[in-house]
């Protein structure tokens, strides 16, 4: 069943002086400076959806899953996504706060490009009735290392609730470990420790226009079975217009053959 619009974690407890390190699932890995998992993620975003009154915030899990997605495109959200890339794992925030109209701003501590297939993720999550969505890659300061862009993704969450620009900022990132976990215990997420402010003369590094398709409003993966209408000439993911093997097979092979989409026949 899909879940719109909601945050799906919560923290254990009835009130934040009940926390322990028991009560958190994974909190011994800020102890050990490693990568953050989903259950950390989300019990972050639990927090903040408790503190700021905003869309997104969802479980990771059932956004990388196609299982969520935002009431519209015009709602004003934060959400922390994982980008399933095949030479890395990594965290990622995103947000249309402070964007212009059909764009979506993404805060990597990489400063990288989200991969296709985490963009189809993005995409239908953000649920943009559009024929195209700009993707804005911010100058955010970047990580040493690599195991802490989880870290540096609630940070930019935070950031971007309190309405502030991570953009603008260097964060103290020997000190973020301990911070989060100081702040899950109290059950009350404050301010990151910064390193220093900064002024930024571009704090957009790059953005990209990206031609959204289907019903479900995403882009094209390289691997996507589409099938294009000969009416509207709209293309369809054959997984999203329930287009048996069969027929498909066909439509591929016999091009004098005509498709009209549900909307179209």
């Amino acid at each position: 069943m899909e879940a719109v619009g909601m945050v799906c974690y919560s923290l254990p407890g009835e009130n934040a002086n009940e926390m322990t390190k028991k009560d958190i699932p994974d909190l011994e890995l800020l102890e050990e400076n490693a990568w953050l998992t989903d259950h950390i993620i989300n019990a972050v975003q639990s927090l903040l959806a408790k503190q700021f009154q905003v869309s997104g915030l969802c479980d990771t899990l059932i956004v990388a899953d196609w299982s969520t997605k935002l009431n519209s495109g015009h709602e004003k959200f934060v959400q922390i996504v994982h980008v399933h890339d095949p030479s890395a794992l990594h965290w990622i925030a995103i947000t249309n706060m402070g964007s212009r109209p059909n764009a979506v701003k993404v805060y990597c501590s990489l400063i990288k490009k989200p991969s296709d297939k985490c963009l189809q993720h993005i995409f239908y999550f953000v649920n943009c009735q559009v024929s195209e969505l700009t993707v804005e890659i911010m100058n955010v300061g970047k990580q040493k290392g690599c195991a802490d862009c989880g870290l540096f993704a609630v940070a930019y969450a935070e950031i971007l609730l309190s309405g502030r620009d991570p953009t603008t900022v260097i964060l103290y990132q020997s000190s973020i470990s301990q911070h989060l976990k100081d702040c899950l215990l109290n059950g009350f997420l404050s301010p990151f420790p910064l390193l220093s402010h900064r002024a930024v003369r571009r704090p957009l590094v790059t953005k990209y226009v990206v031609r959204l398709y289907c019903t479900c409003r995403t882009n094209s993966y390289k691997s996507d079975n589409m099938v294009q209408c000969d009416a509207c000439r709209e293309w369809y993911h054959k997984s999203c217009v329930s287009l048996d093997d069969d027929t498909f097979a066909m439509l591929s092979h016999d091009k004098a053959r005509e498709h009209r989409c549900s909307r179209c026949m």
